[in-house]
């Protein structure tokens, strides 16, 4: 048996097979927890855009509710104002669909 050091060819290699397999196992892990975390920030995404999405058409709907029952009243039993107020409550509606698609960053369109 020699003190010396082997400086074998096959050992260098042996070495350089080890240190790049480590690296790109390295690597591989490094991808794997770069992936997991695009994945988590993804997710917290859409949990904040359905929420938000959530209280927009919440509400839209109360403030359709509300125009619907001041419209009601003012209009009494006038077939022209309860015309009018259908086409105001749709024309609402279609801003309000607007708003909450741009609110809810895209979720809802």
């Amino acid at each position: 048996m020699s003190l010396v050091h082997s400086t074998n060819s096959n050992h260098r290699a042996s070495v350089s097979q080890s240190a790049s397999a480590a690296l790109q196992q390295r690597r591989g892990e490094s991808d794997v927890y770069r992936h997991g975390l695009r994945r988590a920030v993804s997710v917290a995404n859409a949990e904040t855009d359905i929420a938000a999405c959530d209280r927009l058409t919440e509400e839209s709907f109360l403030t359709q509710v509300r125009t619907l029952e001041l419209g009601k009243a003012l209009a009494g039993g006038d077939p022209d104002a309860l015309f009018l107020l259908a086409g105001h409550l749709e024309y609402q509606w279609m801003i309000h669909k607007g708003l909450i698609a741009r609110g809810s960053g895209g979720a809802v369109q």
